[in-house]
Parts: structure tokens; C-alpha cells; sequence
């Protein structure tokens, strides 16, 4: 009796010295996340989709890229928006405005991989027929609401999409979103909203 009291103790200590451990380490599986401040794909993209013509949710489907969720997280957690610019509806993030903002995203979105910056105007201009994928990225105005963004990125997808003929074409989006902390506090939106947008275009002509 007395040795099985004995390493029943032991067995009780070994498991709680696991359960510990346990919560140790689930205490930290978060930390680090480089999408903490992101809506994913599933969430932001398809609630911009869910706005769109039937027609363009025909032709879209839903881009799975983790880059962009990275680079718009990096960007949110190590950039800061100047003061000056937020009452600014949207403005696109380049090496000529937002240097910071701009150095920090390709961090995960290369020029070297990614056509960046093609769509200037929010209007999907730049996106073309080959074989590459465009992304852009956007500061958007603490003022305006996720609705109000999700309804503009909506109408500019449906006037993108109502004018392509090459249905040879595959077209995959993303849309993923974040808040950046503006430069002070003299203005009374203290952040911004930063937003990713990829278009992934395969045309199949030339798998020909």
C-alpha cells in the first residue's frame, strides 16, 4: 500500500509539472503571429466579393497568398502613418510617399516577384492579361469605415471586371486589412487603415 501511495504521489506530480509545461507553452503560440492585425482572406475578401456583381463573383475566386497577410501585418506593426495624410481618403503606398510603409511591405511582397503598384488609382488599371501577380497597397483615412471601404473596392472590381473579354484568363483576389498607428495625437483618428490588394492573373493561352 504503501508503495503504491508513493508512486501515485509521483504520478500526480509528473502530471502536473506537464500540465504546466502545457500552459506555458500554449501561453506563447500566438506571440510572434505576423497576422494579428489582418482579416484573412475568408473574412475581408469575401465580404468585399459578397458586394460584387454576380458576374464578377462568377469569374473571381479567392487568392490564397500568405504573403499579403504578412507584409500588410508587418506593415502595421512597424510603420507609422504621418499625421499630415490621414484626413486623405486613399492614398497608394510607393517608394515616392510612403517610404516606410513601402520598405516595410516588400519586406514580404519583392519587387522582384510581385508587379507592384500597378493599380495607382484603386481601379485595377494595371492589371493586365499575363502571367504575373499584381498587388498594391493603400493607406485609407481613419475616418472611413470598413464598410465604406469594402463598398469602394466592390465598385471598382465590378467596373474592373464588366470590361474583360479573355475568358482564357483566370483571375484570383485577395483583399486583407490592417490598423496603423498614425504619428500623433493631434488629430482625433489616431490610426489608419492600411489595405493589400492582389490579383493573381493566369492565362492559360500559355499553357499551351
Amino acid at each position: 500500500m504503501k508503495l503504491k501511495k508513493i508512486a501515485s504521489l509521483a504520478l500526480a506530480g509528473i502530471m502536473a509539472v506537464s500540465m504546466l509545461a502545457g500552459c506555458k507553452d500554449g501561453g506563447n503560440s500566438n506571440s510572434g503571429s505576423s497576422s494579428e492585425n489582418t482579416n484573412t482572406a475568408s473574412n475581408f475578401t469575401q465580404t468585399v466579393l459578397a458586394k460584387t456583381s454576380e458576374y464578377a463573383r462568377s469569374i473571381l475566386t479567392v487568392n490564397d497568398d500568405e504573403n499579403l497577410d504578412k507584409a500588410v501585418a508587418y506593415v502595421c506593426d512597424n510603420s507609422i502613418v504621418n499625421s499630415y495624410q490621414v484626413g486623405m481618403t486613399v492614398e497608394i503606398v510607393n517608394n515616392g510617399t510612403y517610404n516606410e510603409l513601402y520598405a516595410n511591405a516588400v519586406k514580404y511582397l519583392p519587387t522582384s516577384d510581385y508587379t507592384w503598384s500597378t493599380m495607382n488609382s484603386w481601379d485595377f488599371s494595371g492589371v493586365t492579361k499575363a502571367n504575373e501577380t499584381f498587388v498594391g497597397m493603400y493607406v485609407v483615412g481613419g475616418k472611413m469605415t470598413d464598410e465604406w471601404i469594402a463598398n469602394e473596392l466592390a465598385t471598382k472590381i465590378d467596373g474592373w471586371v464588366k470590361n474583360m473579354t479573355d475568358e482564357e484568363c483566370k483571375y484570383s483576389i485577395k483583399i486583407v486589412k490592417g490598423t496603423c498607428q498614425n504619428d500623433d495625437d493631434v488629430s482625433e483618428y489616431k490610426t489608419s487603415t492600411i489595405v493589400g490588394v492582389l490579383v493573381d492573373v493566369d492565362n492559360t493561352t500559355d499553357n499551351h
